[in-house]
């Protein structure tokens, strides 16, 4: 199978070596040097499997839009604030188009909520999906499958071809667009959620962090997604940052009213 930390910096391998050779008389051979790389890779590997896993069992306890019908005087209410298809010409970069997938995707789910046409958002979705070689050839848009089949899926995909910064920077592209479309309405949105499943969803943002960071030590390309990340926790950590901000639904529908700037900069960011 493909190694998935292809991009492993070329210091810290050094440093693993200059610390053996320290201890031995001679220098060490190709393979032991090999075999240090493939021990090394594996154990990061299983610590972002564990990482992974959690996120993914916590997917379908915290998919609120699952959770949430609107009544049909309130569908008459259109957001004005979902991404025009229209501006996909706008994304060049590789990061942007898999930014704007994330986003189109998550507000394919939005805009059935309200009863918008999705046809636009499907076709220009196909195109983003096949210009950054996404890992799941089916239409996962119009896919019966529990949330957290989905993404185990997009994950061993990403896995298996040695791409897992793909992975962790579409989930988190997810997951900021979700807060996005959160403080542009979090009175409507959240009051129709159990406490539950608010929780469901914070664990993702701990998790999805907690392997971004980790990973970021081993792998330039998502050392770079971690960098791009604004943060408003304050130098605390997520867990700690989801008590103060978000440990209730009440407490987090006045923290989405009061940052709802942040939300949609940090939003708007992920396109620039």
């Amino acid at each position: 199978m493909k190694r998935t930390l292809t991009l492993f910096t070329i210091t810290a391998i050094c440093c693993a070596m200059m610390v053996s050779c320290k201890n031995k008389q001679s220098e060490p051979t190709p393979e032991e040097i090999e075999a240090q790389k493939v021990a090394l890779a594996d154990s990061i590997l299983a610590k972002i499997d564990d990482y992974a896993e959690q996120y993914i069992k916590a997917g379908d306890d915290g998919c609120i839009l699952a959770n949430i019908s609107l009544t049909d005087e309130e569908k008459l209410v259109k957001p004005s604030y979902l991404l025009d298809p229209g501006e996909v010409s706008n994304f060049i970069t590789k990061e942007q188009k898999i930014n704007a997938l994330a986003i189109f995707y998550m507000e394919y789910f939005f805009r059935l909520l309200y009863n918008l046409p999705t046809d636009e958002v499907k076709e220009v979705s196909a195109k983003l999906a096949f210009e950054v070689n996404h890992p799941i050839d089916s239409d996962i848009m119009t896919s019966s499958k529990p949330v957290s089949e989905v993404i185990r899926e997009q994950y061993k995909a990403c896995r298996d071809r040695g791409d897992l910064a793909y992975f962790w920077q579409f989930q988190i592209a997810i997951l900021i667009e979700f807060d996005y479309l959160l403080a542009n309405n979090p009175e409507l949105l959240l009051n129709r959620v159990s406490e539950d499943c608010f929780q469901a969803y914070n664990q993702q943002w701990v998790n999805v962090r907690k392997s971004i960071e980790y990973l970021s030590q081993y792998d330039c390309e998502i050392e770079q997604i971690n960098n791009n990340i604004p943060s408003s926790n304050n130098g605390v950590s997520a867990e700690d940052a989801i008590n103060i901000y978000y440990p209730t639904v009440a407490k987090a529908i006045e923290t989405y009213k009061e940052y709802k700037s942040y939300h949609i900069d940090k939003r708007n960011a992920l396109l620039q």
